[in-house]
């Protein structure tokens, strides 16, 4: 790798801008809750009590939606906690970012993709059923995880587990020295650090080969990681 190009993407967290308008919404919602708050108390003291019960109404009201949604719990229940707690920012960040068009079009998006690729996922029921005599509790969350997710649990499968972190990513990169057609590579976070520069030697490698390489990251879960110019150097590499 150009130690150039290394040393120009070396991240300064203050610098890092992805995510900062939603960062900004968030906080402005934020202050907005506490504005509201202190009129209650001082300018609209006449009008304090109904503008308390329109707000819960509408917090009662947006809690019934979200509870009433089919999701799993795990994705209903912090709104649902948030909005009773905290009804204005709470209904605030909801609106801006629990309705957002964006994700409804990548779910449909994603749907259309299972209702193809399910139908080629063979089931084994009884892996389930012999699951229940040895361990009822893995039992219970292997057959949670198949009706949520629709993919059923299976036995003597080629699962390799890597009990040191240094050993399972050198495997990785090892793995992806084998690719030949794609590699598409999701993340919660990046930070482009020594592992990650080893990955991207990788891949650099990859797209040369004329292999299709993807990178799929969270922007909030990599605020303060990376910026656009890790993406731009990206970019600029094929990947």
């Amino acid at each position: 790798m150009n130690n150039n190009n290394a040393a120009a993407t070396l991240e300064k967290k203050a610098s890092s801008k992805n995510g900062i308008k939603r960062m900004v919404f968030v906080l402005l919602s934020l202050v907005i809750e506490v504005l509201v708050i202190l009129s209650l108390f001082v300018w609209l003291n006449d009008y304090a009590e109904w503008i308390n019960i329109a707000t819960r109404v509408l917090a009662l009201l947006l809690v019934l939606f979200i509870y009433n949604q089919n999701k799993t719990s795990a994705m209903k229940m912090p709104w649902i906690i948030l909005i009773l707690i905290l009804p204005l920012f709470g209904i605030t960040l909801y609106f801006l970012i629990g309705l957002s068009m964006s994700t409804k079009e990548m779910r449909k998006r994603y749907k259309e993709v299972d209702e193809i690729i399910f139908p080629f996922i063979p089931e084994k029921k009884d892996v389930t059923d012999r699951l229940v005599e040895v361990d009822r509790r893995a039992a219970n969350i292997a057959r949670y995880i198949c009706d949520r997710s629709g993919y059923p649990v299976y036995d003597n499968t080629d699962i390799v587990y890597y009990d040191d972190a240094a050993v399972g990513l050198e495997a990785q990169k090892e793995e992806l020295r084998k690719a030949e057609k794609f590699i598409f590579m999701e993340y919660h976070a990046i930070e482009n650090a020594e592992s990650w520069q080893g990955i991207q030697e990788v891949l650099e490698d990859r797209v040369r080969a004329g292999v299709d390489v993807r990178v799929f990251y969270d922007d909030m879960g990599s605020i303060g990681f990376i910026n656009v110019d890790f993406v731009k150097l990206m970019e600029s590499k094929g990947i």
